[in-house]
């Protein structure tokens, strides 16, 4: 009896693994945009920018450790947002 329920158990989570799922809620969006920047050293950064570059009004230098995510300033991006 406890094979049986074994193999059951593992059919019904193969079939219920198998099944095609909609990710609700989940709304892609285009990524930002990541341009090198080569420093005097000759190391090769990527600068992440935000918004329209044709006319800023205002530019903000975001500096992030090596443990830190450089999307963790995403959150402020709504509040500086003049447009």
């Amino acid at each position: 009896m406890k094979r049986y329920t074994q193999r059951l158990m593992g059919l019904l989570s193969f079939i219920a693994l198998s099944l095609p799922f909609d990710a609700f809620g989940f709304n892609p969006r285009q990524e930002d945009r990541l341009i090198p920047l080569t420093a005097s050293d000759g190391a090769t950064l990527p600068i992440r920018l935000w918004g329209q570059q044709n006319s800023p009004a205002r530019i903000i230098l975001g500096i992030h450790g090596f443990s830190d995510y450089a999307r963790g300033f995403a959150h402020l991006l709504p509040v500086l947002d003049l447009s």
